[in-house]
């Protein structure tokens, strides 16, 4: 039987939060981006009163030694940065787009811990980023000398690039079709 997961510590919700004595900053609002409209709703999702309003992050664990070549990975092709990082108890990183920290690297696994190339099992087969400047991508990754495939998505006017970190983890970036022609 395995041994039992310790509980996640959560803080309070927002709404349970103190409200702080500053005052409001006004925030200019973002530029929403362009997206290509798959018929399927880009709004929060809400089922027996739980709302999923969009996917946070994704942890990669790794190998203490596979840590740096990850960073390192993440910042190049993608130009991901290292930023701020609660002080958990392993090392790590988190890398943001903007100013969300959208893969989290934990230096965790055991030593003895095998290493798997995603999507090689039933478990996580990759992480997906909305893009565009697929010319830029592929030269990057070129430069880089990251191998990538491409595909077309049947029936959808988007098209894919696919890729792995230095660990095997498969990542995927989906463009709007037309430039791939804009990009031929």
């Amino acid at each position: 039987m395995p041994a039992a997961r310790k509980a996640l510590r959560h803080s309070a919700p927002r709404t349970a939060r103190k409200a702080s004595a500053k005052k409001p900053v006004a925030r200019k609002a973002a530029k929403p981006a362009r997206r290509v409209s798959t018929g399927v709703p880009d709004s929060p999702h809400t089922v027996g009163g739980v709302t999923l309003h969009r996917i946070d992050h994704l942890t990669i664990r790794s190998h203490l030694k596979d840590l740096e070549p990850l960073k390192n990975f993440y910042e190049a092709a993608l130009g991901l940065k290292a930023g701020k990082r609660p002080d958990f108890v392993f090392p790590g990183y988190w890398l943001y787009m903007g100013g969300r920290a959208v893969i989290h690297l934990a230096g965790n696994a055991k030593p003895e811990t095998p290493a798997s190339e995603s999507g090689a099992t039933l478990g996580f087969d990759h992480v997906s980023f909305r893009t565009s400047g697929l010319k830029a991508v592929r030269d990057r990754l070129t430069k880089l000398g990251v191998p990538f495939a491409e595909a077309p998505v049947p029936g959808f006017p988007l098209h894919q690039v696919f890729f792995r970190d230095p660990v095997g983890m498969k990542v995927e970036l989906t463009f709007d079709a037309s430039e791939r022609e804009a990009a031929s």
